[in-house]
C-alpha cells in the first residue's frame, strides 16, 4: 500500500502543478484549479475539501515567491518524499491539471517530461 501523502508533499505537488499550469503559458484556467483540488483530495481523502482548498491557496502564495531554481528543488524534494507509486500518482495529478483546460501547451509538455525524467517514470 502506498504511503499517504503528507501535507508537505501535497503543498509541494500544488506548487509544481501551478508552475506547470501557469508558469508554462501565464494562464491559470479555473478548470486547472478545480482539477488540482479534486486530485489532491483523492490523494489525501483524510482531509476535508476545505483543507485541500487551503493547501491550494497556500500553494498559490508560495508560487508567487518561487523562482525556477526553487521549483527544481521541489521536484527533487517531492521525489524523495514519495515512493514509486506516489510519484506515479503525483505525476498523474500534474498531467491532469495541465490537460484540464483542454490545451496542452508545449512548455507544459516540456515541464512534464522533465518531472518524469527526474522521477524516473516511464510515460507515454
Amino acid at each position: 500500500m502506498p504511503a499517504p501523502f503528507s501535507e508537505d508533499a501535497l503543498a509541494d505537488l500544488t506548487l509544481l502543478a501551478l508552475v506547470i499550469a501557469h508558469g508554462a503559458d501565464a494562464d491559470l484556467d479555473p478548470r486547472e484549479v478545480d482539477t488540482l483540488a479534486t486530485y489532491l483530495h483523492r490523494l489525501a481523502p483524510r482531509l476535508s475539501m476545505e483543507e485541500v482548498v487551503e493547501i491550494v491557496k497556500e500553494g498559490g502564495r508560495a508560487y508567487l515567491d518561487t523562482r525556477v531554481e526553487g521549483a527544481e528543488t521541489v521536484v527533487y524534494r517531492l521525489a524523495g518524499a514519495l515512493d514509486a507509486d506516489g510519484r506515479a500518482q503525483a505525476y498523474a495529478t500534474l498531467q491532469a491539471v495541465a490537460e484540464a483546460d483542454t490545451v496542452l501547451h508545449p512548455m507544459e509538455s516540456t515541464l512534464l517530461r522533465h518531472v518524469a525524467a527526474a522521477w524516473k517514470l516511464e510515460v507515454g
